[in-house]
């Protein structure tokens, strides 16, 4: 005797609820789709620089008027703003020390608007930067290199999402050695750790070099010194011929190394990408110790005779050739 199995006339039923699913689906397949975000909208990018000099800008705020939309420009000077509304539109650029452009265009649905824009300022070029003519003074080599690193170092504070200070390294003029240690020496909340007369590690907020993190273009370093086993990072190890700028954090964010407890040290590389045209910078020094002025050789370890008062030079080339390639050589002695 068989024993009868009661879910099969609950089952029984499956094939018949499978084939009206099945229907429904190729109905569904039929109706029309709804129309696509890229019907109605657009892509607008470009780069925003200095016109006077040259200098791609980071940083820079772009804001389509009158929406939320709104893209920071990265180290090249290049934004993109996503799902713009098709039609006319006006972009608000803002960067600090030049004056705030309005810039109108016109986006097509579905397709990438390429512009660039070139920002001024009227104080500092005159008036006839407004017309795209930049009047220079007769001291822009040096004046212009330390307004432009004090308005780059206020528009990356400005725009920082945490308490940091940005110095750019045309800021303080010659620095001994090139050292960058020595270059740090004159920010707020940070002290230099000296070997003789050396700078070679820092402090930040009082607490101990080895708490302090340092990264370049956001990599940290290592230490490559084989007298300290520790992790302080001996700044000798490194140029400032061969850095932008110098982002000095003192609150640590969950983005920051975990041993960074007082703050961390970014030391941001030159690129070819920071310029529309080709800069060459040199200089020649001389360098010497104030333990002895002497122009006469004096004795040294090992049985020698040096010289206290050397000979150094420097020098920084960058050359953009194309939108995404360029070359920067750097040299130091």
């Amino acid at each position: 005797m068989t024993t009868p199995y009661p879910f099969r006339e609950q089952f029984a039923c499956l094939p018949r609820v499978a084939a009206r699913v099945f229907a429904l689906g190729l109905v569904c397949i039929g109706l029309p789709l709804p129309a696509q975000t890229s019907s109605t909208t657009g892509e607008i990018a470009g780069r925003v620089q200095n016109e006077a000099t040259g200098q791609y800008l980071n940083n820079a705020r772009v804001t389509v008027k009158g929406t939320d939309l709104t893209a920071f420009t990265d180290e090249s000077g290049s934004f993109r703003l996503a799902r713009v509304p098709a039609g006319p539109v006006v972009l608000d650029v803002l960067y600090s020390g030049l004056d705030p452009l309005q810039v109108p265009l016109t986006v097509t649905a579905g397709q990438r608007a390429e512009r660039d824009i070139n920002l001024n300022s009227r104080d500092r070029y005159g008036a006839a930067a407004s017309a795209g003519v930049v009047k220079l003074d007769a001291f822009v080599a040096s004046s212009s290199r330390l307004t432009e690193g004090e308005a780059l170092a206020t528009n990356e504070q400005r725009f920082a999402k945490n308490i940091k200070n940005v110095v750019a390294t045309d800021a303080f003029g010659d620095v001994t050695e090139g050292n960058v240690a020595e270059f740090m020496k004159f920010l707020p909340g940070v002290t230099i750790e000296y070997s003789d007369a050396s700078p070679n590690a820092v402090a930040v907020r009082g607490f101990d070099p080895n708490m302090t993190a340092v990264t370049a273009d956001g990599a940290q370093v290592a230490n490559a010194s084989g007298s300290a086993a520790n992790r302080a990072f001996l700044f000798t190890q490194v140029s400032i011929n061969n850095v932008s700028r110098i982002e000095v954090t003192k609150v640590p964010t969950p983005a920051n190394p975990a041993d960074g407890i007082s703050g961390t040290v970014n030391m941001v590389s030159k690129s070819a990408f920071e310029r529309a045209r080709m800069q060459f910078n040199y200089r020649f020094f001389l360098s010497a110790s104030s333990d002895g002025m002497q122009l006469k050789k004096q004795p040294f370890p090992f049985d020698t005779y040096e010289s206290r008062v050397k000979p150094g030079f420097d020098f920084d080339l960058t050359l953009p050739i194309t939108k995404n390639f360029g070359v920067v050589f750097t040299g130091l002695s």
